[in-house]
């Protein structure tokens, strides 16, 4: 990878748990994720430091940001904020999603 231009397609896939598969590009003050969730997939209860915008790409999964909860597919983006607990589930079908987050502390 070079200085300005990157391609996920040269990162290897961390399985972080059960059906959940994730590439991660670390570039000045971004983190950027490209995330595949296997059918069926639980995504436990969790909070991050930083705000996190996760953009699905294919697929359908319920989310669940603090207390409100959505059916999300292609297209959709959310936001969870710092410190936000969240959560969610794949049903029948792959779900491929990317995310970035800000590694500025402010």
């Amino acid at each position: 990878m070079g200085q300005y231009f990157y391609s996920f397609r040269e990162v290897p896939f961390n399985d972080i748990e059960e059906g959940v598969r994730v590439k991660t590009v670390d570039i000045p003050n971004v983190e950027l994720r490209y995330m595949e969730f296997a059918p069926g997939t639980t995504i436990p209860i969790h909070t991050h430091s930083e705000t996190v915008v996760t953009m699905i790409l294919e697929g359908k999964m319920e989310f669940t940001v603090g207390v409100e909860i959505k059916q999300v597919s292609q297209g959709d983006f959310f936001v969870v904020p710092a410190n936000t607990e969240h959560c969610g589930f794949t049903q029948e079908e792959r779900v491929i999603a990317v995310s970035w987050s800000s590694k500025i502390k402010s």
